[in-house]
């Protein structure tokens, strides 16, 4: 397996590795000298790859299910009721 440079070699069966120093494109076959690269599609087809992985890990972390966003809601619901129920009114708003 050989290692490379984000803006470095890049082919079809290049993949991205996540790496506490830097992010390096490993690839399984390097293909022959003939291959053209456009090393800016390159770059931004790897930082999309990099982001989509950066907020697939941040949605489980900061994420929360259906029931739990809808439990939270109705826990906020029933005590906003309830502390309008103990409200004492004064005289002139009867």
């Amino acid at each position: 397996m050989t290692h490379c440079h984000a803006k470095g070699v890049f082919n079809d069966e290049a993949y991205i590795t996540r790496d506490p120093e830097h992010h390096t494109l490993r690839f399984r076959r390097v293909q022959g000298m003939g291959d053209i690269v456009n090393f800016r599609k390159a770059r931004k087809l790897i930082e999309r790859e990099l982001d989509e992985q950066r907020a697939a890990a941040n949605r489980v972390r900061h994420g929360r299910s259906k029931a739990e966003r809808t439990s939270q809601m109705m826990r906020r619901t029933k005590a906003c009721r309830e502390l309008e129920q103990h409200r004492i009114k004064s005289g002139d708003d009867r």
